[in-house]
């Protein structure tokens, strides 16, 4: 059978919108969980950190994840006005304590961007 025989279903039985709602469901359940696995990762990098490091610096600027926690707490009331069910407020949450917690551990000379420890003249960890 070429490709010329195969038989295309008529243009009443297909609904582009129903083909595009299901991509962006799944295009969103995607996105969520990989933002959420980044996250994740991002908070045991954290911890491993000031665990294993006396110093309270770090390369980067950990205000920069904010964004991150943002958009977890965003996705899923997208995916309600998709009508894709999901729990939303487990992830505000999460998202809301993440960005609760950087904030302390930039606010509380825990752990600093180098050159934001430099300004603040090299303060000594609090613990």
């Amino acid at each position: 059978m070429g490709w010329a025989e195969v038989e295309c279903p008529p243009p009443s039985t297909f609904h582009l919108e129903k083909v595009i709602d299901i991509v962006m469901k799944k295009f969103i359940s995607f996105a969520h969980w990989g933002l959420v696995t980044f996250a994740i990762l991002f908070w045991i990098e954290v911890i491993s950190r000031i665990v294993e490091d006396k110093g309270n610096h770090i390369g980067y600027n950990i205000l920069n994840s904010i964004p991150l926690f943002l958009v977890i707490m965003i996705l899923p009331f997208v995916s309600e006005r998709l009508k894709f069910p999901q729990t939303k407020w487990p992830w505000v949450l999460f998202g809301a304590l993440s960005i609760l917690g950087v904030g302390i551990l930039y606010q509380f000379n825990i752990l600093l961007p180098y050159d934001v420890w430099i300004q603040r003249h090299m303060p000594p960890r609090p613990f």
